[in-house]
């Protein structure tokens, strides 16, 4: 029972600490990984989380020497058409410089060079080696290989890594941003920002660095109304290290997970150390009697801690086993989205944690009979007959309690946080999002551009998919949109109300999407005053 115990202890503290190691405390898999950051912008002291604009891109590449390397990439979503059904495959449309910031090369043919950013440069593509595996079961005469994405022919011209999977797992393909530097814009901004900072440069002084940029915007672009609008919203530069950015708000969930399983591996050794108490006060006369017989306070130390280790090696054992499947399980259905979730699993630092609680309980549970129980007392019971006197019967008591105190005080504070979460989870589930949930279903479309090359083409066609989706029986409603509300796709653009005042400083960004008629309708969104869009808009 004991030994169960603790490996139920032991597996769940380890099963989530193998996760806080590999999400939380590994140093990214890249070199120098130190010296990688984010690079973002804040507008209205920070009431705006912003990104990167190609314009401040270019700015910042050419004149910030605190950064050594600069890069940009926005997600893309691209359909490989060959002989079967269209795939939809999730990607990133990367600058060239995106694997000079990270110092990871292709292991197949090459990355991407300064040339395939071009305009006119030959369409290219890079390879997830999960891809590669999907599509060519790992061939590699694949590089150089012609795939059709959303209509256009693009060469093949690298394989990277295993493992490689930046920003995230979701990653199967990257494809080079093309930036027009002559109609670069300052203000638009759609694209995230990674950097290598140069070997004298720190988080600190590269943000003050593209500070004063920012402050100089006015002077190096004087025909621009960007400047202005952007001092306007309080435009700032934000620069995190890259591990901070990846982790996010993940790092205080699995903190706090930590923590709520040390308790539970806390109650699971005061469990333990209860029954090795009673164990030791029926051993207690066969301990005198060795005594008795000659035996030493360390010879009975010994045989306490002999008895504790073996204990604890198998509890240890038992739990390492179940941490390991507690992981496989775990990362097998955690969500996608969870970053570094491939970087997850059981290594030499898990053996040496898992080593460490081992080691750590079998000292506790070795010494805590002997404190109590030593050789000196032990010869007092034999030559009273094995009674206890009462001062020695309260101090036992008192320990055993303060055990079992310390197990209901620590599945208190359990319970109390297990019922916060619950109490926050329910009031997530009842927030109202803003539009009628009940009956609406999501269907994600994409259509090549070569199919539908003009802008008369393409309201024509989605016209089409709306009209027959309408003509469906029990549909009562149809919409579209460029982004599914609440589903993370963002972009932002600057406004001004009527009358609204100068130079306020509160100008603000707006959130945009793209929707057609019907939109409103399909998620029952009520109108309060003018109307919602029809076919002429």
């Amino acid at each position: 029972v004991s030994a169960v115990t603790l490996a139920l202890g032991i597996g769940a503290s380890t099963a989530v600490f193998t996760l806080v190691d590999g999400v939380l405390l590994k140093a990214l898999p890249y070199p120098a990984p130190e010296r990688l950051v984010s690079v973002q912008h804040l507008g209205r002291g920070g009431a705006d989380q912003l990104t990167v604009s190609d314009g401040l891109y270019l700015l910042y590449r050419d004149q910030a020497g605190s950064l050594e390397t600069l890069a940009l990439h926005r997600p893309t979503v691209v359909n490989l058409i060959g002989d079967g059904d269209p795939e939809r495959i999730r990607g990133q449309s990367v600058t060239p410089s995106f694997f000079e910031v990270l110092a990871v090369d292709a292991v197949w043919g090459r990355s991407l060079t300064e040339e395939d950013g071009l305009r006119d440069a030959e369409p290219v593509v890079v390879l997830s080696h999960g891809l590669w595996q999907s599509l060519f079961g790992g061939d590699p005469d694949a590089v150089g290989r012609i795939l059709d994405l959303s209509g256009v022919n693009r060469r093949i011209v690298g394989i990277m890594p295993s493992g490689f999977e930046y920003p995230d797992n979701n990653v199967r393909l990257y494809l080079p941003m093309v930036i027009d530097e002559s109609r670069a814009s300052l203000a638009a901004f759609s694209a995230s920002g990674i950097a290598r900072l140069s070997a004298t440069s720190s988080v600190l002084s590269s943000t003050t660095e593209l500070q004063g940029l920012i402050g100089r915007l006015a002077e190096l672009y004087p025909d621009s109304r960007a400047p202005a609008f952007l001092e306007e919203v309080g435009l700032s530069a934000q620069i995190r290290p890259l591990k901070e950015t990846i982790v996010g708000d993940v790092s205080l969930t699995l903190w706090t997970l930590l923590g709520m399983v040390g308790f539970v591996l806390l109650i699971a050794c005061a469990n333990v150390a209860n029954l090795l108490l009673v164990r030791a006060e029926v051993r207690q006369r066969e301990v005198a009697l060795r005594v008795a017989m000659g035996a030493s306070r360390m010879q009975v130390i010994r045989t306490f801690m002999s008895e504790s280790f073996v204990l604890c090696g198998v509890g240890g054992t038992l739990g390492m086993g179940v941490a390991a499947v507690a992981v496989r399980v775990s990362t097998s259905f955690a969500p996608a989205d969870i970053p570094r979730i491939a970087e997850v699993g059981v290594d030499l630092r898990v053996l040496a944690f898992t080593a460490t609680v081992s080691l750590g309980a079998a000292l506790i549970f070795g010494l805590l009979p002997v404190l109590r129980y030593g050789a000196s007392d032990l010869a007092g019971q034999l030559r009273d007959g094995g009674a206890q006197s009462v001062t020695d019967g309260r101090g036992r008591r008192l320990m055993r309690s303060g055990l079992v105190i310390a197990q209901v005080a620590l599945a208190l504070i359990l319970l109390a946080g297990s019922g916060l979460m619950f109490r926050s989870f329910v009031a997530l589930r009842s927030v109202d999002p803003g539009f009628d949930t009940e009956g609406v279903m999501t269907v994600r479309l994409s259509v090549p551009a070569a199919e539908i090359p003009g802008t008369a083409e393409t309201a024509d066609f989605f016209r089409q998919v709306r009209e027959r989706l309408e003509a469906q029986s029990g549909v009562i409603s149809v919409g579209l949109v460029a982004g599914v509300p609440l589903g993370g796709q963002q972009s932002f653009v600057g406004g001004r109300l009527e009358d609204y005042p100068e130079g306020s400083g509160e100008r603000p960004f707006w959130s945009q999407n793209s929707a057609s008629p019907g939109f409103f309708r399909a998620l029952g969104v009520p109108l309060l005053q003018g109307r919602t869009f029809d076919d002429d808009d």
